[in-house]
Order: structure tokens, then sequence, then C-alpha cells
């Protein structure tokens, strides 16, 4: 007979003598060091997925691979707040989907006031990669991803984001800025892979983003689908692709009201079906605006 077995590190489960229970304070985990971030993510990967916590100062992480916190099945659904502080050394190498520092955020979880520096990378046929959260699920309820920043190297498939791979229905991501080398096969965005019935306000990215082969590249998001919303957002990075490519968005479809509004783009756009805005797109630009000259084929 077959048995499959299941490991630690495939429930993404850090062993107990690398976790401590951090203090408790007003329902709230106060967050001071690494082996309490591991106790952490393997509560919330074990189905305590409601949880919130604080991270009270700057961490650097030692870990050989990082665990992401929330999969499929155990969504991540409470509240982590960064306060403003950062974490450094990142280092996530999968072959599976839901790739980052967050794996998925589900309905009503929220990740706010965090920086995060390092190199996140999913392998093989993989999907959802990012550098804050791999995706956001597509549920009725709202996920959130607020006031958070990435630097260093994201790549991936299909759906890889500078902060996250997927934003689904309802979700938002909000005044979050990436710095990061972003890079996959399709859907590829410095902010989201991919955005359906998603939104994304007032978000910046300085990153490079894409590669030659690429498709459905965007400065601010890969590929907008189904009444997705980018508004007062703006790219300064070179984007690069083979087809579909824009200083804001790759490409977009579905839906007729103006979803891209108050935008500008400054960087360099290279490829087939490209725009200084939009690559390829079904609905009407808005107070838009971008660098003349920045476009090319």
């Amino acid at each position: 007979t077959t048995q499959t077995v299941t490991t630690a590190a495939d429930a993404g489960l850090w062993e107990l003598s690398d976790c401590t229970e951090p203090a408790n304070v007003g329902g709230v985990y106060q967050i001071t060091k690494e082996t309490e971030l591991h106790w952490f993510a393997s509560e919330v990967n074990s189905g305590n997925t409601a949880i919130s916590a604080r991270l009270l100062n700057d961490l650097a992480l030692t870990s050989g691979n990082w665990y992401p916190i929330g999969k499929t099945g155990h969504a991540y659904t409470g509240t982590f707040d960064g306060d403003g502080h950062k974490i450094t050394n990142l280092k996530v190498e999968l072959a599976q989907d839901e790739v980052g520092f967050f794996g998925l955020i589900g309905a009503g979880g929220k990740v706010q006031k965090l920086h995060v520096q390092g190199t996140v990378k999913s392998t093989g046929t993989a999907n959802q990669t990012g550098g804050i959260a791999g995706a956001m699920s597509d549920t009725e309820g709202v996920a959130s991803i607020m006031d958070c920043t990435f630097e260093g190297t994201v790549s991936g498939g299909s759906q890889v984001g500078g902060i996250v791979g997927s934003v689904g229905l309802n979700n938002k991501v909000e005044r979050c800025g990436s710095d990061a080398t972003v890079s996959g096969s399709e859907r590829i965005g410095g902010i989201a892979g991919a955005c359906s019935y998603g939104n994304i306000y007032y978000c910046r990215n300085r990153g490079k983003v894409g590669a030659e082969n690429a498709k459905h590249v965007g400065g601010i998001v890969g590929d907008m689908q189904n009444y997705a919303v980018v508004c007062g957002s703006y790219n300064t990075g070179s984007v690069t692709g083979a087809t579909c490519v824009g200083g804001i968005a790759g490409k977009h479809t579905g839906g007729t009201d103006p979803t891209v509004t108050n935008c500008y783009n400054t960087g360099s756009v290279k490829g087939a079906s490209c725009g200084a805005l939009v690559g390829e797109y079904a609905a009407e630009i808005r107070n838009s605006y971008y660098l003349e000259g920045s476009a090319s084929a």
C-alpha cells in the first residue's frame, strides 16, 4: 500500500523547539523575536486562523526557508499589525501556490503597517506569489493589505506581484509600495499580479517588473478583470513583456466603467500590445498621465 506523509514543512508548522508563545495583551499577541513569529505562523497554519498580533520591533530572520502564514483551508482572518516595523532577510522558496510572507489572507483578514525585505520564489507550475502575501481569497467579505512595503525579489509562474500575487472579490490593497524586482511567466505586476473584482488604491511601484517573454505585465497590476479598480497609483519602474504590457496595467477585461483613474507612469514600457498606461483595455482610462515616449514596441 502507498501512504502519503505530510511533513511539518508541508503543513507550514515549525518544530516546537523553534517556537515561543508570545505575550497576549488584550487579545493581541505581542511579537518581539523570531521564535514568537514561528509560533504565530504555526498556530494559523494549524487552524487557529483568527488570532491577531502586533510586531513590537524590527526583526532580522535567520530561518533557512520561511513557512507562509495562512493557506487554503486555513486562510488568515485576524489582524497582523507591523506597527511600522521591518522584517528583513525573508527567504521563501517553495513549489506550491500561495507563496509570500503570508500565504493566503481570507475574508476579514488584515495586514497593515508592515515592511518586509527579502527573496520570495515559487517554483514549478505554482501560482500566486507575492512579497507580502501570495493571495487574498476570492470570497464574500473584505481582506486587506494596507500601508505595507516590500523590497527585494519576487519570482514565480502566473500571478506574481511585489505586494500580492492575486487580489480577489472585494479585497483592498491600499497605500502600499514595492521596490522589488518582480518576474514570472504571466500576470505580473509591481503591486499585484492579478486583480478580479478587487481594489488597488494609492499604491506605488519603483521596481523592475516583467521579463522579455512574459505576458500581461503592468507597473501596478498585470491583469485586471471584472470591474477591478486601480486608483491614485503610480509607477516609475521599467516594465517589460512579450504582450499586453502597460505602465499601470498589462491587460483589462470585463466591465465598462473607468477602472484606471488618477494614475501616472514615468517608467519605460517595452513589449507588443504595450501602452504607457494600459497595454490592452476594454474600459475608459480617466485623469491619468504618462511620460511622453515611455512606451515602445
